[in-house]
């Protein structure tokens, strides 16, 4: 019997080790699918305002985010048309998603024309690649 008390009394006497926490759940990064457009437009076509939709939805239930919105063309027209058209891309985006009740607060706008493009401009596919905004959220 003592040794049976001795051996219980050994057995309290050990350390409690804490489980580990699980870990947190990572942070998701947002990312946005571009918005595109048809050669010489700025005008929202009906299924890239369907995704502008569900950006801004994202960006309700993210209210701490902020959002660069690149605006980019491909290489048809002159570089001073382009230049309008990249800003024109930016800003339409940006102020649909302001009528969407996003702050302007939280939207940068700028075109960059034909200067960064997303995929060659010798075919077709890669024109209508470039003409696109772009979305990033900003940290």
């Amino acid at each position: 019997l003592e040794a049976k008390k001795a051996e219980e009394a050994q057995k309290q006497a050990e350390p409690v080790v804490a489980k580990p926490e699980p870990p947190k759940e990572a942070q998701r990064e947002i990312v946005f699918e571009p918005i595109y457009f048809n050669t010489g437009s700025w005008e929202l076509a009906p299924a890239e305002q369907a995704k502008l939709d569900a950006i801004a939805k994202t960006m309700l239930e993210n209210p701490d985010i902020k959002v660069t919105v690149s605006g980019n063309t491909d290489i048809t027209g002159s570089r001073s048309i382009n230049d309008k058209l990249g800003d024109a891309r930016a800003d339409v985006v940006k102020n649909y998603l302001m009528g969407k009740g996003i702050s302007g607060e939280r939207l940068t706008a700028n075109g960059y024309a034909f200067d960064k493009p997303a995929a060659p401009n010798s075919t077709v596919q890669g024109r209508h690649l470039n003409r696109r905004t772009e979305l990033k959220v900003v940290k």
